[in-house]
């Protein structure tokens, strides 16, 4: 190796270890540029990286993988869902009802209620299906 090759060399792998990539910071007095980072008003954990910086270490921010808005068809299928969800309580509501006036009926009226509880039940099962559609049933990604 010529000695201009070996200087080169050595000037690129002295760059590489001291520069700084943007969104490091390093030692207690950047704690007020870490701040004011957009990345870092963002972030979760915010005492981490500012004990990590107090302490003489270095914080490198990087970005967040932030999910996609949800799609009208993601806020449409929430809302059905929710829905679904208060129907349910309503069913449900409606089970504890009529199994409290069973608990005070007598005879044939016995029967009644038992035939509305497990309309009921077939309601609600069908309810939960739609609330958790099986596996096997979702699309493949």
């Amino acid at each position: 190796m010529k000695k201009s090759e070996l200087k080169s060399y050595i000037k690129e792998m002295i760059v590489a270890e001291l520069s700084v990539e943007e969104g490091t910071y390093v030692g207690a007095a950047a704690v007020a540029a870490l701040q004011k980072d957009p990345k870092f008003a963002a972030a979760k954990d915010k005492i981490t990286p500012v004990n990590t910086l107090k302490s003489g270490g270095s914080v490198t921010l990087e970005n967040e993988d932030f999910e996609d808005e949800p799609t009208a068809k993601d806020i449409a299928a929430n809302a059905s869902i929710a829905k679904l969800q208060s129907k349910y309580g309503e069913v449900v509501k409606q089970m504890k009802s009529v199994v409290n006036k069973y608990k005070s009926a007598e005879g044939d009226e016995k029967q009644n209620f038992v035939d509305q509880l497990k309309n009921l039940t077939k309601l609600k099962k069908e309810i939960e299906a739609m609330m958790n559609p099986s596996m096997d049933d979702e699309e493949e990604i």
